[in-house]
Parts: structure tokens; sequence; C-alpha cells
């Protein structure tokens, strides 16, 4: 488990201490709620741009690379 856990995880985390898991049981389903969350971003992506021009695609990944690059912190959180 991170050394700050992502503050969305709060009620997962008491529901899961109200049953009883350990620390350890719950920094293992925590890290797999992480890449399930991880996963489904990336999916939900693909599957936004997968009806896409080449054109909309490209002006999409420009935007988005002008953002990282420029504005980081402006990104919205995780």
């Amino acid at each position: 488990m991170e050394n700050a856990p992502d503050p969305r995880h709060a009620e997962l985390i008491a529901w899961l201490t109200e049953r009883g898991h350990s620390p350890e049981e719950i920094a293992k389903i925590l890290t797999q709620v992480s890449a399930y969350d991880a996963q489904t971003v990336k999916e939900s992506i693909f599957d936004s741009i997968g009806g896409f021009t080449d054109d909309q695609i490209a002006e999409f990944l420009e935007v988005a690379m002008e953002h990282h690059v420029h504005r980081p912190e402006e990104l919205p959180p995780r």
C-alpha cells in the first residue's frame, strides 16, 4: 500500500476494516482495485476514440500531449 492511500478508498478501507480484514489484506485489495481502475480508464479512453477519424485522433493526442507537457498541474486528480 502506498504511504498516502487514495482518499477515494476511505469508504472501502472502513468497510473492509469493519469486516475484520488485516492491514495487509486491505493493502492487497487496494492494489487490485487500483490496477482495475487504471485498466478501466485505459479501456474507456480507447472505447471513446474508437470511432474517431485519423484527424480527430491526431488532434486528441496533440491536445493531450500539450496539456501534459505545459500544464500538468491542471490535470484532474486520480
